[in-house]
């Protein structure tokens, strides 16, 4: 993934990720490294902190979300996109699917 990839995948100019990935000229803010984690499929601990393994996500894993366990691999790609979508965009999403899946009432 080229620097320019990644920076729109995360919502940011690819000069913030050349910072980062550039000796002490910048370093993302929490929000942004868990979004990072999320898109790039590497422990968060091992972004913020160094320590741990990066312990990258195999595309076909099974994904835990609380009790819930998702194994179809679609299913797996829409919530990481949806995890990576920018924060004002959450809730026109969720409203958007639960429209089109006649479930307009829900949370209102």
């Amino acid at each position: 993934m080229t620097q320019q990839e990644l920076a729109q995948r995360l919502c940011v100019t690819r000069t913030a990720v050349a910072n980062w990935e550039g000796t002490a000229r910048g370093r993302p803010a929490t929000d942004r490294i868990l979004r990072l984690a999320v898109v790039t499929g590497v422990s968060f601990e091992w972004l913020a902190t160094g320590r741990g393994t990066s312990m990258v996500v195999e595309p076909d894993a099974t994904l835990r979300t609380g009790t819930e366990v998702i194994e179809d691999p679609l299913e797996m790609r829409v919530l990481h996109a949806f995890r990576s979508l920018p924060q004002q965009e959450l809730l026109r999403t969720v409203h958007w699917m639960e429209r089109r899946c006649g479930l307009s009432d829900v949370g209102a």
